[in-house]
């Protein structure tokens, strides 16, 4: 399959999973969500090669890649995501493209790389104020939707045999799937249906607390072009409600996070904020050709300053 076509490199402790397609300078590197594969981004690296290196890979104990020995907190994963990078043939600089918590690990890495960097894209990034959103200002969300209720639902599922994990898990994924092409829904499935995905989801999501803490009282960003690309608020409203948040709250929490984003925009000199239209969190499913176009924008305005 085309999808599997990668190589292992060593990134410290582990050997990842890597997928390397284009050729050409500045390349991408793209780091997905907590949860995220790099099989997810396929379209986008395959687009984007057509222009410049593309990098996409599985984090550790994720999909084809085994699992690390390290904590999965955003200094590790920053660390491992070096190594893997230089121990490739990819050259330096990076523009970094991170996705939700893969955009807090983004930012964890520019801080401790920053010379390894030409360019930066936070799509809907994590941001250093984010534990409000799990506080009693925004109480529904806290409930339904914190860091700690997710881990704890999904180790419940954890907790359950084979069988029952199987009989519990594949139906919702083959909903959630079921409007994919089948070279994307096939491995996607196969891959979420493992109980050592959803171990490594667990861990992560047990450290974004330790993570975000990493990150406060750090240096601004570093004078690259920064691009936050965030979701349409309107979207977002809509499928806050639909799993239970009050309708104020929905609105309130929307307002927060676009002011958050444009927070992150204004930490660089050269720092935007871009609104993708008809899109939610998962931009790269929703507006990919935003998104496209976004990340090849970058890739030009990081050529043009030579």
């Amino acid at each position: 399959m085309d999808i599997i076509d990668g190589v292992y490199l060593n990134a410290g402790d582990v050997n990842l999973y890597v997928k390397i397609l284009g050729k050409g300078e500045p390349p991408v590197i793209i780091e997905p969500a907590i949860g995220g594969l790099s099989v997810e981004w396929f379209y986008i690296q395959k687009e984007l090669a057509k222009h410049t290196t593309v990098v996409t890979y599985d984090r550790a104990g994720y999909a084809e890649s085994p699992a690390s020995k390290s904590p999965r907190d955003s200094f590790n994963i920053a660390n491992q995501l070096f190594n893997l990078l230089f121990n490739s043939e990819v050259e330096h600089p990076y523009i970094l493209v991170g996705h939700l918590e893969g955009g807090l690990y983004i930012q964890h890495f520019v801080q401790m790389f920053k010379h390894y960097v030409a360019g930066i894209v936070l799509v809907d990034s994590l941001f250093p104020n984010y534990p409000k959103l799990e506080s009693e200002d925004f109480p529904a969300y806290m409930e339904i939707a914190s860091y700690a209720t997710r881990a704890s639902n999904l180790q419940k599922l954890l907790e359950l045999d084979k069988e029952n994990f199987a009989k519990r898990i594949t139906p919702m994924l083959e909903e959630i799937y079921s409007n994919f092409p089948d070279e994307y829904r096939i491995p996607i499935i196969s891959y979420q249906s493992d109980k050592k995905f959803f171990e490594t989801v667990v861990k992560e999501l047990s450290e974004i607390q330790k993570s975000l803490k990493e990150l406060e009282n750090k240096n601004p960003f570093p004078d690259v072009p920064l691009y936050v690309v965030t979701h349409d608020r309107g979207v977002m409203e809509n499928l806050s409600m639909q799993i239970g948040i009050p309708e104020a709250e929905a609105k309130r929490i929307e307002e927060f996070w676009l002011e958050e984003q444009r927070q992150l925009a204004s930490q660089a000199p050269l720092g935007k904020l871009l609104i993708a239209e008809n899109s939610d969190r998962n931009i790269h499913y929703s507006n990919p050709i935003f998104l496209l176009q976004t990340i090849n924008r970058m890739v030009e305005e990081v050529r043009s300053r030579g």
